[in-house]
């Protein structure tokens, strides 16, 4: 089985990684030192021969395993890439195979913690609030039309969203809020759209790396795959909610303008 993860950046992918792995029988999230990165469904987005050699192993040859898939790319990445003459046929049948074959979970999280996790995350130099109005520079590998929803980050955080909720097709949401806080019942009700069952009750993953976690991470660059408790990547010490020492009052308004229709309606209030 297949189960692909999708969010945009920075919204709590590797926390609901973590509790599949901690809470599904026989779940994977696969490390391969030949991987540009984690097992991300972007990576074979670089038509690269090896990337595809690895995604063949976990897809095709774990049948008895549940393999978990991080993707930051929209339903609209997936359709133009499909349609691309740059691809190789194997590519494009890897892609179309995941993308049909795959239960679907998509995470989202308040933009205002995004937007400022984000900043953290990229080494931004200049202000937040710069930083927020700038360009969005997420890297897609082309397969992105260009459009006015790169004109700056909010606005690509509501293109990221909406793409989602208007595919067509099951896909299970996950407020990365509402996991965290209300942890039983979120994991208990999305294992169950997708058809799945958890140990009464489910157990909530840790989100900092142990000592053991951090002596995998070590060994598997030698090309084992030894399966760590937290994938969670930290990049600052931003804690969810803490958005207010980095927005002002011009920064909610424009913010709130660019994107707040979709936060109203993910249930978040601005």
């Amino acid at each position: 089985m297949l189960i692909l993860i999708s969010s945009h950046p920075r919204s709590g992918t590797h926390f609901t990684i973590d509790s599949l792995k901690l809470n599904l029988r026989n779940a994977m999230f696969p490390y391969d030192a030949r991987l540009p990165k984690d097992f991300n469904f972007g990576s074979l987005f670089r038509n690269d021969v090896t990337v595809n050699r690895v995604f063949k192993k976990y897809v095709h040859g774990r049948p008895k395993k549940v393999i978990l898939i991080k993707s930051h790319l929209t339903p609209d990445d997936v359709a133009n890439a499909l349609e691309s003459d740059s691809l190789s046929e194997e590519t494009r049948y890897l892609i179309d195979y995941i993308w049909k074959h795959a239960r679907k979970i998509y995470v989202y999280r308040d933009a205002r913690d995004v937007m400022v996790s984000l900043y953290h995350h990229q080494g931004y130099a200049g202000s937040f609030s710069d930083f927020l109005r700038e360009k969005n520079t997420y890297h897609n590998f082309g397969f992105t039309r260009a459009g006015r929803f790169e004109e700056n980050k909010p606005l690509f955080w509501k293109y990221h969203i909406s793409t989602w909720k208007n595919a067509s097709g099951n896909t299970a949401f996950v407020q990365y809020e509402r996991l965290n806080k209300q942890f039983e019942a979120e994991c208990s009700g999305v294992l169950q759209t997708l058809g799945l069952s958890a140990p009464a009750p489910p157990r909530k993953p840790r989100k900092g790396k142990t000592a053991l976690d951090a002596l995998k991470e070590w060994l598997n660059r030698f090309g084992l795959n030894l399966q760590v408790e937290s994938t969670h990547i930290q990049s600052t010490v931003h804690r969810r909610g803490s958005w207010e020492l980095y927005f002002n009052d011009e920064d909610i308004s424009f913010l709130k303008e660019q994107a707040g229709d979709v936060m109203q309606d993910m249930g978040y209030a601005i």
